[in-house]
Formats: C-alpha cells, sequence, structure tokens
C-alpha cells in the first residue's frame, strides 16, 4: 500500500460514497480520509448551548394575512406580464427576421 494512489474525500453525500466504494474495489487506492462539515456542527452545537434557556421562537407571522396576499398576487401578475411580453418580443423578432 505505500505504492497506492492516497485518496481523500471532501463530503459525504452521492458523490463521496460513490469514490468510497470506487477506492475499496481498487487495491491500489487507499482511502486517507473523508472531511465533512466539522465546522458546522461545531457552530451548531455551540448554537445549541447558547440558545438551550431560551423560549422557542414566535411562529406568528411578520405581516397580516391580506398583505402577504397582495404581495404575492403583484409578484404573480409581473411574472406573467415578462413571460407574456418576452414571448410576444421572441415571435417579433422571429418573424422580423423571416421576412428578411
Amino acid at each position: 500500500m505505500a505504492d497506492a494512489i492516497r485518496i481523500g474525500i471532501a463530503g459525504y453525500g452521492n458523490l463521496g460514497r460513490g469514490v468510497e466504494l470506487a477506492v475499496r474495489r481498487n487495491p491500489d487506492m487507499a482511502l486517507v480520509g473523508i472531511f465533512t462539515l466539522w465546522r458546522v456542527g461545531v457552530w451548531y452545537a455551540a448554537q445549541r448551548r447558547a440558545n438551550a434557556g431560551r423560549p422557542p421562537m414566535s411562529t406568528v407571522a411578520p405581516f397580516d394575512r391580506r398583505k402577504t396576499l397582495i404581495a404575492l398576487l403583484v409578484l404573480t401578475i409581473l411574472t406573467l406580464t415578462k413571460n407574456s411580453y418576452m414571448a410576444s418580443l421572441s415571435s417579433y423578432y422571429t418573424f422580423f427576421l423571416i421576412e428578411r
């Protein structure tokens, strides 16, 4: 194993698991280590300790239902008008180039 290719995996998702299986099947490779998001784990543990005595966050929405629905309606209308505008412009330029 001294001449083996040493491999370290950054992350252990689908790709990391696949690499681990490939390394196991090849005798000329050696798995050195799997580096996961250990810093995230350390941060999360500190957050849990810091928030241990606090009550849970409020689940009350910051805006009332009417304002939220109006905002969503405006965003939906803007999205639909943008899409129809882009489709009409695209059609115009397509026919312009066909007649040219």
